[in-house]
């Protein structure tokens, strides 16, 4: 277990870098975390989320310019 700050996403991909290929995936159970792990996902070239929808579908006025 390591003890990471989930709302700094770019430590979070940097960290996940540094382990030298030891994830077959990425996965968040906190609403909070969706950002980071689509960030840490994308880092890892895995499959997830892309980080430009994750913000868009968060951001409520974005998302409503977007979607009308």
């Amino acid at each position: 277990m390591v003890a990471l700050d989930y709302t700094d996403s770019r430590a979070c991909a940097e960290w996940a870098l540094r382990q030298s290929n030891r994830f077959c995936g990425v996965y968040g159970f906190r609403e909070t975390a969706v950002q980071t792990v689509a960030e840490v996902a994308r880092a890892l070239e895995q499959a997830g989320n892309l980080p430009e929808s994750v913000e868009l579908v968060r951001n409520k006025h974005r998302a409503e310019r977007h979607f009308d």
